[in-house]
């Protein structure tokens, strides 16, 4: 998964699209939102919005995306199989609960006592 800049709408967001392996087209846009560019303060951001916003214009409408620069259309992507994948994946035990990733990583030290 990546993610850029874009105009949607003639309003600046960022996208974060499925690509084809690649990387050199977007399949299908996961999702989006939309930013302010006063949010952005370095030169290196401002770059990258330049550059990005002249490849990626679209507009949005109907779940559906429209390319202004080449006319070709990309969906917006169905959530409802991630969340049957997150299912699926709760049940069959392929997930992590956060008790056990601490006690992994994080070593507990037990306080110190304080005698007066």
């Amino acid at each position: 998964m990546g993610w850029c800049f874009a105009k949607i709408n003639g309003r600046l967001a960022e996208i974060y699209f499925t690509d084809d392996k690649r990387r050199k087209s977007i399949k299908e846009i996961e999702n989006y939102c939309y930013v302010k560019k006063s949010q952005f303060k370095t030169k290196h951001e401002q770059n990258y919005i330049k550059q990005d916003t002249k490849k990626f214009r679209f507009t949005f409408r109907k779940g559906i995306f429209r390319s202004q620069i080449d006319g070709r259309e990309l969906k917006l992507a169905d959530m409802t199989k991630q969340r049957e994948q997150r299912e699926k994946d709760f049940r069959e035990g392929n997930y992590y609960v956060w008790d056990e990733i601490k006690k992994k990583f994080v070593k507990y030290r037990k306080p110190k006592k304080i005698t007066p």
